[in-house]
Formats: C-alpha cells, sequence, structure tokens
C-alpha cells in the first residue's frame, strides 16, 4: 500500500510505467495466476506429448521430421537434414496438416512453408479426449 502526502489513510500503490497505471496488487494477482498456469501445462503438455507419440510420432524419423518443422525450411531442406526422403516429408506434413497440427506459413515455388499449431494441436487433443470418452 502506499501513502499519499496529502491523505493518512492507506491506497492502493499505482505506478506509472511507459503510460500505464500499474496496480502492485494486480500485478501480484497476474504473477500467481501465471505461476499457476505454468504448471497446469507441464503438466498437460506432458500428457499431450504423450499422446502425439503413440498416435502420430510413432518413430524416430517421424518425431525428427516434426522436431524439424519450424517454419523457415522447406521439405526437401528438412529431408536432406534428416537422410529421409522428400516425399516421405510431403506425406508427413500432409498428415499432420489433416489432423490440423501444422499451419502454412509461407508458399514457395516447391510448396509451402509449414510450422506446427500450437493451438491445432491443443484442439486435436481434445478431439482425441472425446473420443476416448465415449
Amino acid at each position: 500500500m502506499c501513502r499519499s502526502r496529502t491523505w493518512h489513510r492507506a491506497r492502493p500503490c499505482v505506478r506509472r510505467k511507459r503510460g500505464l497505471e500499474v496496480d502492485d496488487e494486480a500485478i501480484r494477482l497476474l504473477r500467481s495466476i501465471d505461476r499457476r498456469l505454468a504448471l497446469m501445462s507441464i503438466r498437460e503438455e506432458r500428457e499431450v506429448q504423450g499422446r502425439l507419440n503413440e498416435e502420430v510420432l510413432r518413430t524416430d524419423a517421424r518425431k525428427a521430421m516434426f522436431n524439424a518443422i519450424d517454419g523457415r525450411r522447406s521439405s526437401p531442406e528438412i529431408a536432406r537434414a534428416l537422410g529421409v526422403s522428400e516425399r516421405a516429408v510431403q506425406m508427413f506434413v500432409k498428415e499432420l496438416s489433416e489432423e490440423g497440427l501444422v499451419r502454412p506459413v509461407a508458399r514457395t515455388g516447391r510448396g509451402n512453408l509449414v510450422e506446427k499449431d500450437d493451438i491445432g494441436i491443443a484442439e486435436w487433443q481434445l478431439r482425441r479426449a472425446r473420443e476416448e470418452a465415449l
């Protein structure tokens, strides 16, 4: 709590930061929420990764291809880097795209560049969980 020079009772401390008013209590609350979300997301991220490994990334080559997808490298570049066929990368990317796990970010002369879609991965996990519950 801050004390005003003109008031004797305590009031929330409000500071100006780049034109925004920042309330200490609000900052403490946001930090607490952020910590709790981080803890929850660690557990859920492990669950998603486990499900991805079981259902989509079944081989070391598929795991390597998935990890190589970054939105900057094309299928031929990924294939050369990993020592797999370009067709294998293309088929894998198509499968990931159909599942909503990747999204296109650019179009090149030889196809689309894709990156992992975090929202798509979360939606995929939710669909799988619903299907499992039925």
